[in-house]
């Protein structure tokens, strides 16, 4: 060997173990013993087949099968439909199936998919088609189950990544014949600033437009659960669809911006809730201001995915 410990392997262990000084000789030249890279690229293309037949074998017999390929995807613009992950969730007991958000069974590819133009937001994205070799559907039952939940843009606005969740075919092998969908996003341009007035930082005030209202404010757990113990903070509503609102600015009554931390946000329609906390005091009153989008053009697009097995691969002809 071209390192030798001088020493047998218990006694590394022994030492650290006591935390005792490990000492090493190592003895040169030190070189590859074998060819790694290509070693490695054999090992990868052995395990893409060994892969398939082993958990396409597991989801048929309805075995525990989670994340084949955990694999984290930059959003890209590419000239076609790509998948990037597969996964699939195991066969569920009723009891499981009934705390849906914890347990679900099905497959779920996640794809990159370019948009036909270039999108400031995905609005809205579903699935209306999916179709096994076999003519068996793997559409979900509900409209639920068909909404494709929380596609996220790509930087440049030119693609978007969407998580398709499917339903476990009976002869996974078989291969998915097609699966369709549409994509409704927005195009928005221009900015305008809109100022919603002084507002009194306390429960139920309200502003001059978009109907601005403070939900929560005070300190500490007994005004908000999104505050820690030495918090204040509030909670602010906007009658405006959040992909329309490009920031939202507070200042005081002397006009000096504050400097909040956002604790998130959240939307449902035309309503959007920011959430603010600091540790330091609040002013009395705060002057809203909301910087939104002058136009928004929305547009809808249809994607398709043809032949290909539950890892997204092609199938072979």
């Amino acid at each position: 060997s071209d390192i030798d410990f001088g020493q047998s392997q218990e006694m590394p262990i022994n030492s650290i173990i006591q935390g005792m000084k490990l000492d090493a000789d190592i003895k040169g030249p030190l070189k590859p013993l074998f060819n790694y890279k290509k070693e490695v690229a054999a090992a990868k293309l052995k395990w893409q087949g060994a892969k398939k037949k082993i958990f396409t074998k597991m989801i048929a017999t309805g075995a525990s099968v989670t994340k084949v390929d955990p694999v984290v995807a930059t959003v890209k613009t590419d000239k076609s439909s790509k998948v990037v992950v597969a996964k699939y969730s195991k066969k569920v007991t009723k009891q499981e199936k009934d705390d849906f958000f914890l347990f679900q069974d099905g497959v779920e590819l996640t794809v990159i998919q370019p948009l036909s133009g270039t999108a400031t937001a995905v609005t809205k994205a579903v699935i209306t088609k999916a179709e096994m070799m076999d003519g068996e559907s793997i559409l979900g039952d509900s409209d639920w189950d068909r909404k494709i939940s929380f596609p996220k843009l790509a930087k440049n606005g030119q693609s978007v990544l969407l998580a398709l969740k499917l339903k476990t075919p009976k002869k996974p092998d078989a291969g998915i014949k097609v699966i369709e969908g549409t994509i409704e996003y927005q195009n928005s341009s221009g900015e305008k600033i809109i100022d919603c007035g002084l507002v009194p930082l306390k429960k139920g005030a309200t502003g001059k437009k978009l109907g601005v209202k403070i939900k929560e404010a005070g300190k500490g757990k007994a005004a908000s659960h999104m505050l820690s113990e030495g918090e204040s903070g509030f909670t602010l509503q906007i009658g405006l669809n959040n992909n329309s609102i490009i920031a939202v600015e507070l200042y005081d009554k002397s006009g000096k911006k504050l400097d909040l931390k956002s604790g998130g946000t959240s939307w449902s329609g035309d309503i959007s809730t920011y959430y603010f906390k600091t540790k330091k005091s609040l002013p009395k009153e705060i002057r809203i201001k909301v910087k939104a989008y002058k136009t928004a053009a929305s547009k809808k697009m249809t994607f398709t995915l043809k032949n290909i097995d539950l890892f997204g691969n092609p199938l072979k002809k």
